[in-house]
């Protein structure tokens, strides 16, 4: 034990029932200097402890708030009971070993600096890295390697993310469930998922959580943190095998007052889950075995200060994997739906020169939705009159710009490229929508020029307003495309009128409704 001062020793055997070091320096580093082994607990709460050259023993747990020089030896926990507790303070590991029959460790919140090797020989013992690094490739051969990180997720408001000041997001905070956010486990049962209250308790299958006001879940070590396991490895020469077990997991959300609700595999990933990597390569993720199964791999997983989420990350990567065990989520409103421009159309002056519109005027349907299945736009236009659907009307009167056979129908669009005049009377008033592929009719029918005649100007299909019923679809955005974020569509509009129509104002109001479907 040594309280204050230095001690440098070296001899063939070193044995101790304890250690504690309050200040000063403890060196074995002796031209002799062999195996040390410490009976009991190794604390250093200030000062300097530089290990030996080859192994240090260590028979129960490890506290360091000084200094540790591992010499490039080797320390090696041979414990035979449960409960003991590894925190490295900062210092680092060089070769690591877990050699006692029915040990139990857990490694906390380890170095950013891996140990060279880390090795697991314990039969029955377990060994819970928590934050802590492995190094790469791992070796077990008795026991069980648990490698676990902490879980920081940021909400925030897709649209609207606020670069400038990332600390800014969606408070997840609903009044029918407080806690708003899930963190489930995918294709196993293990119990992987933690949260923190008081401790971490035992794991599930899932368990939820929620934001405080800036976003963010609260972190270790405050109720409502949320922790994980990468992997658990009982045979490294079976990795990935029935010696490695991988794990993948979903975050959900559930609907908020002005946001949609939320589900990462489904809406962000085609179906795919977050997973590990490799056991063993946890801080580059180089070797990917989870590939394998078509499922999104998360990124570095260690955190170096463990009580907060990893800086300032940029939101173009909202939505992706976790970066330094940071997920950042960006929420979509349910449906806002918007014409932002186009709300009103002027067609100008019709005459005998101008007798026809080009096909310029155009409305802008901008549409942002969480919906997973997308959302349809379908469109009608008002009249007073019988007999006359969708078409221009003259003001006060029933007189109208009656569709001869110029625009066509919805399902089947018409070539418009002539002018209203005797002998080629394409009359009337239509509209051409840039979504090709629609609920009802053939794909691709507003768009594919070579049905829709020849001229180099105007190779779009048209087609008349109906003014009854729901209307007919304009926009059919699927789950392929959707959520969406101010995804647009363009509505382009058309008039033809002959030289001996009624003169004055003609107009109609166009009605358009989307529909989100979840």
């Amino acid at each position: 034990k040594q309280g204050s001062g230095d001690l440098t020793f070296g001899s063939s055997t070193l044995t101790c029932t304890g250690l504690t070091l309050s200040a000063g320096t403890i060196n074995n580093a002796g031209t002799d200097s062999g195996a040390w082994t410490v009976n009991g607990d190794v604390t250093i709460s200030s000062g300097t402890l530089k290990g030996t050259t080859n192994t240090l023993f260590v028979s129960s747990s490890w506290s360091n708030s000084g200094t540790f020089t591992h010499s490039s030896g080797t320390v090696t926990f041979d414990a035979t009971t449960t409960g003991k507790t590894i925190s490295d303070g900062g210092s680092a590991f060089y070769n690591l070993q877990f050699t006692g029959a029915n040990g139990g460790w857990t490694y906390t919140d380890g170095c950013s600096t891996a140990p060279n090797q880390t090795t697991v020989n314990a039969a029955s013992g377990v060994v819970n890295f928590i934050n802590a690094k492995t190094g790469t490739s791992p070796t077990v051969t008795n026991g069980t390697l648990n490698v676990d990180w902490y879980l920081g997720i940021h909400v925030v408001d897709r649209a609207n993310p606020d670069e400038g000041n990332p600390d800014t997001g969606l408070d997840i905070k609903p009044d029918s469930d407080p806690y708003g956010i899930t963190i489930s486990e995918k294709e196993t049962s293990d119990g992987t998922v933690w949260r923190y209250n008081g401790g971490w308790g035992s794991g599930g299958t899932s368990k939820t959580t929620d934001t405080d006001t800036t976003g963010k879940n609260p972190q270790p070590t405050s109720n409502l943190a949320i922790r994980i396991r990468e992997y658990k490895m009982t045979d490294s020469s079976d990795c990935p095998g029935s010696g490695c077990t991988l794990y993948k997991y979903n975050l959900q959300i559930i609907w908020q007052t002005n946001f949609g609700e939320y589900d990462y595999a489904t809406d962000y990933q085609n179906g795919k889950f977050l997973t590990s990597c490799l056991a063993g390569t946890s801080s580059s993720c180089g070797d990917d075995s989870a590939s394998n199964n078509n499922d999104v791999v998360g990124s570095l997983w260690y955190r170096s200060s463990p009580g907060t989420m990893w800086g300032s990350k940029p939101y173009d990567v909202l939505n992706q994997p976790p970066d330094h065990g940071s997920w950042y989520i960006g929420m979509l409103s349910g449906l806002i739906f918007e014409i932002t421009a186009g709300t009103e159309i002027d067609f100008g002056e019709l005459s005998d020169s101008i007798d026809w519109t080009n096909d310029t005027p155009t409305s802008i349907l901008s549409v942002t939705t969480s919906a997973t299945n997308g959302y349809v736009i379908t469109a009608w236009a008002q009249h007073t009159g019988t007999g006359h659907p969708g078409e221009l009307r003259f003001d006060n009167a029933e007189t109208y710009i009656e569709n001869s056979s110029g625009p066509g129908t919805n399902a089947s669009p018409n070539n418009w490229d002539g002018k209203c005049i005797d002998g080629t009377p394409q009359c009337g008033f239509g509209y051409n929508t840039n979504d090709g592929a629609l609920l009802t009719g053939g794909a691709d029918r507003f768009v594919n020029a070579g049905s829709c005649g020849t001229d180099p100007g105007y190779p779009k299909c048209w087609a008349a307003f109906v003014a009854t019923g729901a209307g007919d679809p304009v926009a059919d955005r699927s789950n392929t495309e959707c959520p969406c974020k101010e995804e647009t569509n363009t509505i382009t509009y058309k008039v033809s009128t002959s030289a001996i129509q009624t003169p004055g104002l003609y107009k109609t109001t166009v009605i358009y409704i989307c529909t989100a479907n979840y």
